[in-house]
C-alpha cells in the first residue's frame, strides 16, 4: 500500500510540475483515412445498443411499479389493521355501558361510541373504495409496463446483433488525436522528472529536511542564471528569486558544487568544464560594459 501511494504520489507531481497529462497537440485523423491499418472488429450494433436502453428504462420503470404495489399492499394492511383495533374498542366500550343500568344521561354518552362506530364503518366504506381504484390503477400500469417491456424484447431479438466497430465509427464521423507529438514531449517530460529526481536525492541527504527539500530543488532548476565563460570554464551563476538563511545557502553552495564535479567527470574531454554556483549580491562579480558581460574580481 505504501508503495502504491508513493507511486500515486510522483504521479500527481508529474501531473503539477511537467504536465505529463497535458494535450500537446489537437491534431488528428479522421477513420476513414486510417482505416486501412487499423484493425477492425465486431461489436453491438448502435441499433441494438439503442433497443436495450430503452429496454433496461422500461425495467427500471416496472420496478418502480412493483416497489409501489408492495409499500401499497403494506400501508392498507397498516390502515385495516388500525381501523379493526378501533373498531374493537367501541365495541367493547358500547358492550360494557349497555350492560349498566342506563339513566337519561348515560342514554346520552352510550350512544357516543355508536356514532363513532358508524362513523369508522362509513369511513372504513369509502376507504376500501379508494384502495380498490388505486389497486386496481396500479395492477393496469404494471400490465401495460410488462406489455412495453416484452416489445422492446422483440424489438432487441429482430435487430442486427452486430456490426463492424471501423465502420460504425466513420459513419459517425469520429476522429483521433495524433498522439506523436504528445509521446515525444512525454519523453522530454519523463526525462525532466528523472533528471529532477536525481538531483533531489543528491540534495536530500546533505538538507536533511522532507519539508521543503524538493521546493528548494525545483527552485534552482527554474530559476534565471547567468552563463559566462572565463578561464576555460563556463560559469553558471544562478539567481534563485527566494532567500536562503545562511546555513541552507552554504548546503546549497555544496550541492551545487557536487553537481559541478559529476557533470565534469561525466563529460570528462568532451566539453568545457561547468561550474554552477549561487550569484552573491553582496559581491560585483559581474559588470556590464558596452561589449557585454564581462568578469570583475570580487573585492578583498
Amino acid at each position: 500500500m505504501f508503495n502504491r501511494w508513493l507511486q500515486e504520489n510522483d504521479f500527481g507531481y508529474m501531473n503539477r510540475h511537467v504536465g505529463i497529462n497535458e494535450l500537446t497537440s489537437r491534431a488528428h485523423e479522421s477513420y476513414a483515412s486510417i482505416g486501412a491499418k487499423l484493425d477492425d472488429r465486431q461489436v453491438k450494433s448502435r441499433e441494438y445498443k439503442a433497443l436495450r436502453r430503452e429496454k433496461m428504462h422500461e425495467e427500471s420503470v416496472l420496478k418502480r411499479l412493483l416497489l409501489k404495489r408492495v409499500k401499497q399492499r403494506k400501508r392498507y394492511a397498516d390502515q385495516l389493521r388500525s381501523e379493526r383495533v378501533e373498531r374493537n374498542r367501541l365495541n367493547r366500550q358500547s358492550k360494557k355501558r349497555t350492560e349498566a343500568p342506563a339513566n337519561a344521561k348515560q342514554q346520552r354518552e352510550l350512544k357516543q361510541p355508536r356514532r363513532a362506530l358508524e362513523r369508522l364503518v362509513a369511513k372504513h366504506d369509502a376507504n376500501k373504495t379508494k384502495r380498490a381504484a388505486k389497486k386496481t390503477e396500479l395492477d393496469r400500469l404494471i400490465a401495460d409496463q410488462t406489455r412495453a417491456i416484452e416489445k422492446a424484447q422483440q424489438r432487441m431479438a429482430d435487430s442486427v446483433r452486430e456490426e463492424s466497430r471501423l465502420q460504425a465509427l466513420i459513419d459517425e464521423q469520429y476522429l483521433r488525436l495524433d498522439t506523436r507529438r504528445k509521446a515525444f514531449m512525454d519523453a522530454v517530460r519523463i526525462s525532466c522528472r528523472n533528471i529532477f529526481c536525481k538531483l533531489a536525492a543528491e540534495f536530500r541527504p546533505l538538507y536533511n529536511n522532507y519539508r521543503d527539500d524538493h521546493f528548494i530543488v525545483r527552485e534552482l532548476t527554474r530559476c534565471s542564471g547567468i552563463i559566462h565563460k572565463r578561464n576555460g570554464i563556463a560559469q553558471v551563476l544562478l539567481m534563485p528569486t527566494m532567500q536562503f538563511q545562511p546555513a541552507t545557502k552554504q548546503i546549497v553552495q555544496d550541492f551545487l558544487a557536487r553537481i559541478s564535479r559529476q557533470i565534469n567527470a561525466h563529460f570528462n574531454g568532451r566539453s568545457m568544464p561547468v561550474h554552477i554556483q549561487l550569484l552573491d549580491e553582496n559581491t560585483n562579480d559581474l559588470d556590464i560594459d558596452q561589449h557585454g558581460l564581462r568578469w570583475v574580481s570580487s573585492p578583498t
